[in-house]
Formats: C-alpha cells, sequence, structure tokens
C-alpha cells in the first residue's frame, strides 16, 4: 500500500534509489544530504538524520525493503541485500522528458494552478530517471510573459466555460472612465501577443464579444439558461486572420505585399499566416500573398517591419498603413 504521508513517501523514494545502487556507501550523513538535496531542489524543508533513520526502518518494516546494516569499523552502512523495488512507474526517460517539456510549456500559462500539480509530479519522476536529479536549472527558456492584470482569474473563468455557466461581466475599455455591464455565455480562451481573451455570446447584442481578461474587473455567475456555442465554429473562425479582432460578416482579403532582401529569408522561413504564398521573386527581394482580415493587429505586425516591406494592395491598406507613417513621422519633425 502507498504510505498516506506524502512527504515521508517522497523521502523513501530518494533513499529507495540510494540503496538500489550498491556502489555507494551510503551513510546515514550521507543519505541525510542527498535527501535534504532534493527536497531543496523542490522547495521542501530539510530534515533530521532522526527522520532518515526512522524512514529506513519504515522502509524495511513496512515496505518489506531487504535493508541490510553493514559495520565497517566505526562506520555504519546501509544497502540492500538483493534487488528490490516499489511503487516504480513504467516511465522511460523519453516519457519523462516529453513531461518535462510539457511542464515547462504549461508553466508559461500564469493564472492556472494545474501548473504546480504536474511540477510536483515531474518533481516525483526525476527519482525514477537516471541522472535527471542532476538537472539543476530548466533546460528550455520561454519568453517571460508580462504580469496581466486580473491573470489570476484565468482559471476560474476556464471552470466557467466548461461548467456552462453564464457570466454577468464587468468590462473597462482602454480610455473609458465607465464600466460595461454585459452578460456572456463564455465558449473559449485564446491567447494572441501574451494577452487572454474571453470569446462568447452577448446576448443582449447577439453577438460574437471578445474581451481582454486584463479588462474585465469583475464577474459573477448568473442563474440563467446558458445558449450552446451555434455562432461560429473556432478553427474557422481564427484561421483566416492574424490576432483576435474581426467585424461582424468581415471576410478575408488578397493582401501582396513586397518585402526586401535583406528580410525575405526571414518572412519566408516564418510565415505572418498559414495562407502566405511567394509571387515572385529576384535579388532585390520577394513578393508575397496572403488572403487575411484586415484588421488593428495585421496592421501593427506589418508595422513592424518599417521600410522592408511595402504593401501593394488592397490599396484600402496600402493608404492605411501610408497614413500610420505620415503621422509618425509628424511627431519627429
Amino acid at each position: 500500500m502507498p504510505t498516506t504521508d506524502h512527504k515521508r513517501d517522497e523521502r523513501l523514494q530518494v533513499l529507495h534509489k540510494c540503496l538500489k545502487n550498491n556502489m555507494g556507501k551510503w551513510s546515514v550523513k550521507k543519505l541525510h544530504e542527498k535527501v535534504n538535496d532534493h527536497l531543496a531542489d523542490i522547495g521542501g524543508k530539510p530534515v533530521s538524520e532522526r527522520t532518515i533513520a526512522a524512514d529506513l526502518k519504515y522502509l524495511e518494516l513496512q515496505k518489506g525493503a531487504p535493508v541490510e546494516m553493514i559495520n565497517k569499523g566505526r562506520n555504519v552502512y546501509y544497502a540492500y541485500s538483493e534487488d528490490f523495488d516499489f511503487n516504480e512507474p513504467d516511465v522511460t526517460k523519453d516519457e519523462y522528458l516529453s513531461l518535462l517539456i510539457a511542464n515547462e510549456v504549461l508553466s508559461q500559462l500564469k493564472g492556472f494552478t494545474l501548473t504546480k500539480e504536474l511540477k510536483d509530479l515531474t518533481n516525483k519522476l526525476q527519482l525514477y530517471i537516471e541522472d535527471a536529479t542532476q538537472m539543476r536549472s530548466s533546460p528550455i527558456i520561454f519568453d517571460s510573459a508580462p504580469a496581466l492584470k486580473h491573470i489570476e482569474r484565468l482559471q476560474d473563468i476556464l471552470e466557467c466555460i466548461l461548467e456552462k455557466t453564464v457570466l454577468q461581466i464587468s468590462y473597462q475599455p482602454f480610455g473609458a472612465a465607465d464600466l460595461i455591464e454585459k452578460a456572456i455565455h463564455p465558449y473559449c480562451l485564446k491567447q494572441y501577443n501574451q494577452r487572454w481573451f474571453l470569446f462568447g455570446y452577448e446576448e443582449a447584442n447577439a453577438r460574437i464579444d471578445n474581451s481582454p481578461i486584463d479588462r474585465i474587473l469583475r464577474f459573477t455567475p448568473l442563474n440563467k439558461a446558458f445558449i450552446e456555442n451555434s455562432f461560429f465554429n473556432q478553427e474557422e473562425y481564427f484561421k483566416d486572420m492574424i490576432g483576435v479582432t474581426r467585424k461582424t460578416g468581415q471576410q478575408p482579403e488578397r493582401i501582396v505585399f513586397r518585402v526586401s532582401a535583406a528580410r525575405a529569408d526571414y518572412l519566408t522561413t516564418k510565415p505572418l499566416h498559414h495562407s502566405q504564398k511567394v509571387l515572385s521573386a529576384n535579388e532585390d527581394g520577394v513578393v508575397f500573398t496572403m488572403s487575411v482580415i484586415i484588421n488593428k493587429e495585421l496592421v501593427s505586425v506589418l508595422l513592424s517591419f518599417g521600410s522592408d516591406i511595402e504593401i501593394v494592395e488592397p490599396v484600402s491598406l496600402r493608404s492605411a498603413i501610408e497614413t500610420e507613417y505620415e503621422t509618425a513621422l509628424s511627431k519627429y519633425k
């Protein structure tokens, strides 16, 4: 039977791994150091040598482990007298590394408490993988996510989506002094540019609503019937756009843009959109085309390339980009 003391169970796994390695001379002092090193790695509190001695007894008497005490002069060492395993999961190193990567990815999702549970699980699995406990820092580095306001509510909102709970939202638009109150039937959460957005149906205006989480000041469950999502297919809705903004009934348009030779390789290997294709190429650069919704996020991405990009068509988008550059230039005169 597994122990009900999870802290002790954690220590027992360390002791078990040590004692399986009969090449080591495992004194209580050395076992004590090994256990406390592991506890420090996972943010646990250190224990005393007396606790380790008690754990060895528990391992022998309650787990049936063949713990052997070896006297060598004034020194006492511990080892297994024969092969012994208990409660070891069937996990390979590749499986562990996959879980480690998943943990690193999920740890970027600020606001989800489930990331702590996954981290605890990977810490426990380290005990079964050779050399895993030698890893002192993450081998994967992601961009740091900004500390968005109200991000701690993300998991609560997700639970409301899963439980099909209608929400009364107090929303504050940028630059507005007054709050907007709206009832939302929540359908999904989407992340874009390190910001989270709640998509749902706003019954009062009969439309799909898009609310940045950091602008939601508060939300409360409403005791009313949930309207199922029959208004938009998430994959279809987002596949022909960059970002999260689109007007009702808006359709994708053919965008043609010319990129300088200096940046052409960048956009060839990292397309702006999955529909992006090469129309022509020469020593001066490459002409691309893509089919997307024209929105503020698209304009922002195109502006980020500065003089390395030129919008060829449509004329409306070319004029919008030109106006942005003229406005920016006027600030430097």
